[in-house]
């Protein structure tokens, strides 16, 4: 290897690296440092000759530099895409990192795998942007795209794969630097005229060399009316000329040293329904209701967000003895009972752009008090749709549930035996629902359960909306293919749901999800979310007393809490703190209320996968977004196993540093499953490993969970937290050695 400075358009840095990211079962990842940290000047061109390879999944690789991954590249099937502004997991190799970044461009869509190619990032710290580019035969792919941070030297190059078979190797590094008379104009090259605005571009010089007062003169051309260009700064009226524009900057004291581009300008557009965002519930709940419907996304065909530049919608109603709107504000407040539809109307010139929103106004539910033993109740004014298959009828005393049942129609009369409230609401089923395939279903802003029945395929997290609704089901197996989720908080006023996280290549699917409105005359159960990572979540075949499978720790916690609190574990096989923070934090921020709690258990994939520091901010994100809801947070290190026969496994320590730097209630799970470990067993990690772990040592079996699970309980007494905590409870089973293990909270001696 060699470092070489020399002229201008020479190569100041050269390295035969030879580096292999090796293949192999399983997601992957490494990075390698370069020989010397190559200080970037102004502009410079970075040559790879590298081959990426897969069989399946993504391939991903990264430029580091002193301020991160600064560019990279990702491959999916034969395409390669250029981003920067990467936002997915740090070692690149989990399912949900394709598409993981802020900016991106598509270079090839033809790339034949495993073939070595010299790929060149021509990075511009000036304007902030880097072009790639590679030839492959006789054609030249090239891809633009910007990136924000400031890096000033090149440090090394990052890969890794998700369910890769093949690896990635980077031959040699070159570094080169353009000549003095380089000259780039970066900025939007193309986008619409609007009426009556004039849109303005602003472009900047990219330069290798910038010379002391050197002034550039600008042109554009063709020399049309209503299109003008000064220092830099394109104005487009909405008078002028729909078309293909040059732009050239040319050096005041050097003629050679000059740059065009070609920006195409846009008629007046029209937006496309599947490009524009309109808010406002779907669904209402009786007459006088009143919603603001507001347009907030407008996407024109150039990919620019126009909705601040165009014109106001004018709002109407198209039934307005359902309900009325006020043209204006889009104000509107129902009046009667039935269907109409909500229009946005956006005049932009020539262009008209027309957006709709089904409205139904109807009686969603019916609560009444009791009269008795037998309770009559008008059901008359109640929603009927196909998607109704049947009606929950709940009976209540002191907001308790005396009776529940579902009926296929809604009775005239009620068994109220022993109950003072009764409430009917409809039950709504999707069906067919898989991760290709979203569904939606019109119902009010409320309070819902879920209850979600899982047909097949991989594993897959189902959302609503953009909440999730649980983590990894179906992980591990199908013998329980069902999860029930309740009091989720629907504040849009429809209900879209989704599955998400699937395997590349995979498919998901629902048998069915039903949906229901909480009772409203029944009282809310106190949530403990379980917020972790494999040593917590819910595994389908784990769980259960008579086998001794794979079961995460917060999958048995309910049965050391007292029935006042409902567990609910959003735990997930290889997530690290950003992971969570970025899904299942999303329940606790949009279902959770004041008195709920937050178990946060992190530090064991983090210590892989990413950094202290981006481990530290996930997690105060997630403690303050908790906090922001009245929901105490206690922060939880990683247990101890045979794996990990240690006092602090991974990063468990940091765990705990971050719940001291936030003066945050904490459990210590790894010191305290240690000592309890080492203090039955010695030395003998043979014997921990044939009772408290599955096959490969580190995750917990059905009663290693429930140990786990009883220690963490007793961490709630030590932290607080001990009138949640069923002391009562106990779980035994016999050890590897004959000894009999009790599982019970107590609080430390």
């Amino acid at each position: 290897k060699k470092t070489i400075f020399v002229g201008k358009n020479d190569v100041i840095y050269y390295e035969p690296i030879a580096w292999v990211q090796a293949g192999g079962t399983g997601n992957r990842g490494g990075s390698v440092s370069l020989a010397n940290q190559v200080t970037l000047p102004s502009i410079s061109a970075v040559t790879l000759n590298m081959a990426l390879n897969y069989t399946e999944g993504q391939r991903t690789m990264a430029l580091t530099t002193n301020s991160g991954a600064l560019v990279g590249l990702q491959l999916v099937g034969n395409a390669i895409t250029a981003w920067t502004g990467w936002s997915g997991n740090s070692g690149y190799n989990q399912s949900g990192d394709v598409g993981k970044f802020a900016n991106s461009a598509v270079l090839m869509e033809d790339y034949a795998a495993g073939t070595a190619l010299d790929f060149t990032f021509t990075i511009d710290t000036g304007s902030k942007n880097v072009t790639v580019s590679t030839v492959a035969g006789e054609k030249t792919y090239t891809a633009s795209v910007p990136f924000t941070m400031s890096p000033t030297t090149l440090t090394g190059i990052t890969g890794g794969q998700y369910r890769n078979y093949g690896g990635m190797t980077v031959n040699t590094v070159m570094v080169k630097e353009p000549d003095a008379n380089y000259l780039s104009i970066n900025g939007d090259k193309d986008f619409a005229k609007v009426s009556g605005k004039t849109i303005t571009r602003e472009y900047e010089l990219g330069q290798s060399v910038i010379v002391p007062d050197e002034t550039f003169t600008w042109t554009v051309s063709p020399a049309e009316q209503g299109v003008t260009v000064e220092n830099g700064v394109l104005s487009v009226a909405d008078t002028a000329a729909a078309g293909a524009y040059t732009l050239t900057a040319t050096s005041d004291i050097n003629t050679e040293k000059t740059a065009s581009v070609t920006v195409e300008i846009g008629d007046f557009q029209t937006i496309a329904a599947v490009d524009a965002t309109v808010t406002g519930a779907h669904a209402l709940a009786g007459t006088g209701a009143t919603e603001k419907y507001a347009v907030t996304r407008l996407l024109d065909s150039y990919g620019d967000d126009v909705t601040a530049l165009l014109p106001a919608a004018a709002w109407s109603s198209t039934n307005t003895d359902v309900a009325t709107i006020d043209a204006a504000t889009g104000e509107l407040t129902t009046v009667g009972y039935g269907e109409t539809t909500v229009t946005a109307t956006i005049t932009n010139g020539t262009a008209v752009t027309t957006l709709t929103v089904p409205v139904t106004v109807g009686e969603y539910y019916i609560t009444a008090d009791a009269t008795g033993d037998s309770t009559t109740v008008d059901t008359s004014k109640l929603i009927s749709n196909e998607a109704i298959t049947g009606y929950q009828v709940t009976t209540s005393k002191d907001g308790k549930i005396v009776k529940q049942e579902v009926v296929e129609a809604a009775p005239a009369t009620v068994d109220t035996t022993g109950a003072d409230k009764v409430e009917i609401a409809p039950v709504f089923t999707i069906t067919g629902l898989t991760n290709s395939n979203t569904r939606s279903i019109d119902i009010p802003a409320d309070t819902y359960n879920f209850n979600i029945t899982g047909a097949g395929g991989d594993h897959f997290d189902p959302y609503v909306n953009d909440q999730m609704l649980a983590n990894n089901m179906l992980q591990g197996g199908s013998a329980v293919n069902y999860i029930a989720v309740n009091d989720i908080v629907v504040n849009e006023g429809y209900a879209t749901l989704n599955l998400r996280d699937v395997k590349a290549g995979s498919s998901a699917s629902t048998g069915a999800v039903t949906i229901v409105k909480s009772p409203s005359i029944v009282d809310r159960v106190k949530k403990v979310y379980v917020l972790g990572d494999s040593l917590v979540c819910i595994y389908a075949n784990g769980g259960d007393a008579t086998h001794n499978y794979q079961t995460g720790w917060g999958q048995v916690l309910q049965s050391y809490l007292t029935d006042e609190y409902e567990v609910v574990d959003l735990g997930n096989s290889g997530v690290i703190a950003e992971g969570l923070a970025s899904s299942a934090i999303t329940q606790v921020i949009e279902s959770a209320k004041q008195g709920d709690v937050m178990l946060l258990e992190s530090g064991y994939n983090d210590r892989t996968y990413t950094t202290q520091a981006k481990m530290t901010e996930a997690v105060k994100y997630m403690y303050n977004a908790a906090a922001e809801k009245g929901v105490e947070t206690i922060l939880i290190s990683p247990n101890a196993s045979q794996h990990d026969y240690k006092a602090s496994p991974a990063w468990g320590s940091v765990m705990m540093s971050i719940a001291d730097e936030l003066s945050a209630k904490k459990i210590d799970l790894a010191g305290l499953s240690y000592s309890f470990l080492y203090g039955t067993y010695g030395d003998n990690t043979d014997a921990v490993k044939a009772t408290y772990n599955v096959s490969d040592g580190l995750h917990s079996t059905y009663n290693g969970a429930h140990k786990m699970a009883s220690i963490v309980a007793g961490g709630m007494i030590d932290a607080g937290l001990g009138d949640m905590v069923n002391t009562s409870y106990v779980f035994t089973f016999t050890d590897s050695l004959g000894n009999t293990i009790t599982c019970q909270a107590k609080a430390a001696e």
